[in-house]
């Protein structure tokens, strides 16, 4: 049973309580009209207060009971969140990892393949035209090479 409905039935219970008690006296008693005597009055109060204040006082203790037991189950209810919830946190950052790893692979593999693709255009376009001439003399693309590093 959810808390609203015992709050409903305690309600229903206490009106009940109240109101029998109010029509016993009157059952008792009788209806003469207000009185102007003050120890009527008084003896009243002690009669409504002597019964209704210990019925009364034990609702409110089941209330409080009841209220602890709802604070209970929902603490239990937190603590599994989050216990469930740091299991998933654990899970979302084993995952990030891999996605940071399979990141770096693939920025690594991008910048060895456009390198390579730049190697690979630069060696096709570099061309080297050698010529010896007939005075033994090395031109290489239209200019003269030093002797000296040939040797």
């Amino acid at each position: 049973m959810d808390l609203e409905t015992k709050l409903k039935r305690y309600k229903f219970v206490a009106v009940f309580i109240i109101l029998s008690v109010l029509i016993l006296y009157l059952a008792k008693f009788g209806i003469y009209g207000l009185s102007g005597k003050q120890s009527t009055w008084a003896e009243f109060g002690d009669y409504f207060g002597g019964v209704l204040n210990p019925i009364l006082a034990f609702m409110a203790f089941i209330a409080l009971l009841t209220t602890i037991e709802l604070q209970s189950k929902e603490l239990n209810q937190v603590v599994t969140e989050f216990k469930n919830s740091g299991e998933y946190q654990k899970k979302q950052a084993k995952s990030l990892k891999l996605k940071n790893k399979a990141t770096k692979l693939q920025i690594f593999e991008n910048t060895f393949f456009q390198l390579n693709n730049v190697f690979l255009h630069t060696r096709e376009s570099f061309f080297f035209e050698i010529v010896t001439t007939k005075s033994g003399k090395v031109l290489v693309n239209g200019g003269y090479v030093d002797d000296s590093l040939l040797e």
